[in-house]
């Protein structure tokens, strides 16, 4: 399914407003609004924000959070941290301590 479907359609149910969502994704609300109706797609990055907010399913987990743990991530597999495992290993902790507490943020909201 395209994102941007994928978007709308977790808009629709979960009664988000474009403004909402664009606060979220930290982008302006023209932009959401242009994304929605085809006059403009978003960015590689931009998807990846959408993807994490509707895999995550919390409006609590924003992209500013979303661009911590994605840093991590880069940090550790596209090879910067692996020539030192020191850096390594705190990049990892890194990203599991970010993990964990979308994890909590997620679980108590649903509790």
């Amino acid at each position: 399914m395209n994102v941007i479907r994928e978007l709308e359609a977790y808009r629709c149910e979960n009664k988000i407003s474009q403004e909402k969502l664009a606060e979220l994704l930290d982008v302006h609300f023209c932009t959401v609004n242009r994304w929605i109706k085809g006059h403009q797609k978003p960015s590689r990055i931009q998807k990846n924000f959408i993807k994490e907010l509707i895999k995550w399913g919390n409006e609590n987990i924003t992209a500013k959070k979303i661009r911590k743990i994605q840093h991590a991530h880069e940090k550790i597999w596209k090879g910067y941290a692996k020539s030192d495992k020191s850096q390594f290993a705190y990049y990892w902790k890194k990203m599991e301590e970010l993990e964990e507490e979308y994890f909590r943020i997620k679980f108590e909201d649903q509790g």
